[in-house]
């Protein structure tokens, strides 16, 4: 709940002994600071972090009746249009929302921003017409692009998504610095014995060497990167500053 605060919150507060731990997300453990008023955690001292699990890029996704078929179409739209795009997200500061804030600032172009609760809610929205585009990870929104009712003008990554080899970046069309993952990873309550944080970052290590693992992962539109706990810590410092950055221009905030 509340953008997956309430069970970071737990975690922050629990037993530092390495048997309960936190799936740590973007929008919890860095963008939470700047969009939430009254935060009843730290993320960067509650916490100690053990490794990162899954980057997963976005697909900017738009509504297949519209005659929009390439990123330089929806910036053109969105000019000639002025008023008449607005986009959904699961809430406000979830890493969707931001990411899109994003393009918009590097785009040069304005479209109203509706929350909604959840991402089925958020994306449905888009099928229906309701709100014309969204961010959305790849492998979520692939049986809708599929089947033709959603289209897909960009991803959000470094490189092309393996899952849309067709859809250039939002780099590749023109548009730069908008390189947003939906992320998340493993981290523990800060005090926990570094002896436990080593184990569990080498469970992670020796999982992720599994074929079959990083493959099933590569089929979600998920990316491995390896990192030690003391880079991914640092890594969550420095999307704190990115994003947290982004949450304020936009006023991006939740009371």
């Amino acid at each position: 709940g509340a953008g997956g605060t309430v069970g970071t919150d737990r975690v922050a507060k629990a037993a530092p002994d390495g048997h309960t731990l936190l799936i740590a997300t973007l929008a919890a453990n860095a963008t939470a600071p700047s969009v939430y008023a009254k935060l009843p955690y730290d993320p960067t001292k509650d916490f100690a972090y053990i490794a990162p699990l899954s980057f997963s890029a976005n697909a900017l996704l738009v509504n297949a009746k519209l005659p929009i078929n390439s990123l330089a179409d929806l910036i053109g739209y969105a000019k000639a249009n002025p008023g008449k795009l607005a986009f959904s997200s699961p809430g406000v500061g979830i890493s969707n929302h931001l990411a899109m804030e994003l393009f918009l600032i590097e785009a040069g172009i304005q479209a109203l921003h509706v929350p909604y609760k959840g991402s089925g809610p958020a994306i449905a929205a888009v099928l229906s017409g309701e709100v014309q585009m969204s961010f959305d990870p790849v492998a979520s929104s692939l049986g809708h692009l599929r089947s033709g009712a959603l289209k897909a003008v960009g991803v959000s990554g470094r490189s092309r998504s393996p899952l849309l080899p067709d859809v250039p970046t939002v780099g590749e069309g023109g548009i730069r610095n908008v390189e947003a993952y939906t992320w998340n990873g493993l981290a523990a309550p800060a005090g926990t014995p570094r002896a436990i944080i080593e184990r569990l970052h080498a469970d992670v290590m020796n999982a992720f060497k599994q074929v079959e693992l990083r493959e099933r992962l590569t089929k979600m539109g998920s990316e491995v990167i390896d990192m030690s706990p003391a880079e991914f810590q640092d890594f969550i410092g420095k999307e704190a500053v990115k994003w947290g950055a982004i949450a304020r221009r936009v006023g991006a905030k939740v009371d």
